[in-house]
């Protein structure tokens, strides 16, 4: 590492663990941050997979997993095609995948609520009930209070109506983990993605060094075991040909970012599994 990527990792390490949560409220600090997220991002490696909206692809049934880098899913499941994302957010993997096109012969089952109609239209500009043949806001009737999201069996039982209703579409279900919150997990759930302060969520705590990385490594592993083996014997079912992906990746502390931050170009936010498993 050159002597400038050390003391520009450095600077941002130590503004976001001991001066940016403090005082991030006051004019300016936010500032500081943007600049530092810049001067980070140069330095930081970058993917060097094929970038292509999933669309292009052929598949009859695509999975997306929330959050999950293609090094994790690796780790899991052996090697296997990877691409890079458009966006390092959901937020960001909507808006560029699905501001124009024709998606009138795909059905979306989802339990991420960046497909509302109020969020969906504000990154896109359209209706998402009127962009795909039909959508099942799973998200809406089966949000999890305890776990704090939607867990997999409401997913995948949408997604058996939705294959009975529309037999001769294609189908898109996307799926919450392996994102926090840590189904199952020992960590502490009041990082769970309830609330509106960021100073308390998991990867926030992670930079302050509340946990150690190796912990929510092993949890992060953990909530994508619990997917896939949620999924196995729903995927054995399926009829046509199954590709599993993400919408974006997730930072563990690499170049100093936590979390999927919108925007940002790294190779842990953006680099995900492309797997054609049927």
């Amino acid at each position: 590492m050159k002597i400038s990527e050390k003391l520009v990792f450095g600077l941002r390490r130590f503004y976001m663990k001991n001066i940016f949560y403090r005082m991030r409220e006051r004019r300016g600090f936010t500032r500081i941050k943007m600049v530092l997220d810049s001067l980070a991002e140069r330095y930081a490696e970058k993917s060097d997979r094929p970038e292509f909206n999933i669309f292009e692809k052929d598949w009859d049934n695509l999975l997306i997993l929330d959050a999950c880098r293609l090094d994790l899913y690796e780790e899991v499941e052996g090697k296997t095609d990877g691409r890079t994302s458009l966006g390092s957010s959901t937020a960001e993997f909507v808006e560029k995948n699905f501001s124009e096109g024709d998606f009138s012969d795909v059905v979306y089952v989802t339990g991420n609520p960046h497909f509302s109609k109020k969020l969906f239209s504000e990154l896109t500009g359209r209706d998402p009930d009127k962009t795909f043949h039909e959508v099942f806001h799973t998200y809406m009737t089966d949000w999890n209070e305890e776990n704090g999201t939607v867990l997999p069996e409401s997913l995948i039982r949408d997604s058996i109506t939705a294959k009975k209703l529309f037999p001769d579409k294609k189908i898109v279900i996307h799926f919450m983990q392996p994102h926090h919150p840590f189904v199952n997990s020992e960590i502490e759930n009041d990082s769970a993605m309830v609330g509106k302060d960021k100073a308390n969520k998991i990867w926030s705590r992670l930079e302050r060094e509340e946990f150690s990385k190796e912990e929510i490594w092993k949890a992060y592993r953990e909530n994508l075991d619990y997917i896939l083996n949620e999924i196995e014997e729903f995927t054995e079912d399926l009829e046509g040909k199954t590709a599993i992906t993400s919408d974006h990746g997730n930072a563990v502390g690499e170049s100093t970012f936590y979390g999927h931050p919108k925007e940002v170009n790294t190779k842990e936010l953006r680099e995900v599994p492309w797997n054609i498993i049927s």
